[in-house]
């Protein structure tokens, strides 16, 4: 590993810098049509260039600080775990105030930690970037790392499940969310309802209309990044009342493979049904769904993680044109955005 000394920690900021260049603007509407038949098109017309975002408009404030001598974690001052069913850390500094979720690298879950960053990737892409916190790429030594872990017990969890490539733990650094909440959208009565708002059976209450609008953008996002773990349950991350939009806050269950075909059918099943969606989602994936590159090309990750593999790259090329297929079918039929 090159740096200016071992002890520095290496962090990569998001910035799709190649994406930028290509930013252009598109107006609200209908999202493009084009012959599902025939898959995917061979080349994109020039009128449905894919809507890009600018990072930079996107990331408020720099995640991680500025690191102070020759330690990674002489700004990150203690680490306790908060994952429930995966290994994840909270790292603290001096106050409360400096504060960062790292997932790392792990063996139950080697290369997993790479959705959270494809995601935010997909997200800015799609214009929705405030759905998924801001993630980095980051790394730190693994010594001073576990040094920090409180106790005997998490260093001992820590030895056995996380991965280090030479001195340093690779991972996901994720922005921490104050006041974040974990609505429990995924059973019950607040299901039903939802489920009634997006499948078109009931109407949507005016003061639940961007709830309503976010959940049906993260059904059609979870299918197109594969993610199979959204409804397990404390995957839903909300701030401020019950009627706030939610945030997408747990992606490393999206971009495996092998993709996990039982789970992505439900999540298919779901997508399918939904027959109500936001405006605002709408006309990207129209467009991106006829540029036969655009997933090779938002979900390139930073130097140095591993690439996703083509076949995945092309699930999610394929997927992506079937929401945009089944987006159009429906609104082809009758009403379809939630307004």
């Amino acid at each position: 590993m090159s740096g200016r000394g071992a002890g520095i920690s290496r962090v990569y900021l998001l910035a799709l810098v190649s994406l930028a260049a290509c930013k252009r603007e598109i107006s609200p509407g209908p999202i493009a049509a084009y012959d599902a038949a025939v898959g995917l098109p061979e080349r994109a017309d020039a009128a449905a260039s894919t809507q890009v975002q600018d990072a930079g408009n996107s990331v408020q404030n720099a995640l991680v600080p500025q690191y102070a001598g020759d330690s990674p974690m002489a700004t990150w001052r203690s680490a306790k775990g908060i994952g429930h069913t995966s290994t994840v850390y909270l790292l603290k500094g001096d106050n409360d105030q400096t504060r960062m979720v790292f997932k790392p690298d792990t063996r139950h879950g080697p290369g997993r930690y790479r959705g959270e960053i494809a995601a935010r990737q997909l997200a800015l892409a799609f214009g929705i970037g405030d759905r998924v916190p801001q993630v980095v790429s980051a790394s730190f030594e693994r010594g001073p790392l576990r040094g920090v872990l409180p106790g005997p017990k998490a260093r001992a969890d820590f030895d056995a499940d996380v991965m280090a490539q030479g001195d340093f733990v690779y991972g996901a650094g994720i922005a921490w969310v104050d006041g974040l909440q974990f609505p429990a959208l995924h059973r019950g009565p607040a299901r039903a309802e939802w489920e009634g708002w997006i499948t078109g059976k009931d109407p949507v209450p005016a003061e639940k209309r961007e709830l309503a609008k976010s959940i049906s953008d993260m059904v059609m996002f979870d299918y197109i990044t594969g993610n199979f773990d959204r409804w397990s349950g404390g995957n839903i991350g909300q701030v401020g009342n019950a009627h706030s939009p939610v945030l997408y806050i747990d992606n490393d269950g999206a971009f495996l493979w092998p993709e996990p075909r039982e789970h992505l059918e439900r999540q298919a099943a779901l997508m399918r049904r939904t027959s109500k969606f936001s405006e605002r989602l709408s006309a990207p994936i129209g467009t991106a769904a006829v540029d036969p590159q655009f997933a090779a090309r938002v979900l390139t990750l930073p130097p140095p993680l591993q690439p996703f593999g083509p076949e995945l790259l092309r699930a999610v090329q394929r997927r992506l044109v079937e929401v945009a297929a089944h987006m159009q079918r429906v609104c082809d039929a009758g009403p379809c955005v939630i307004l």
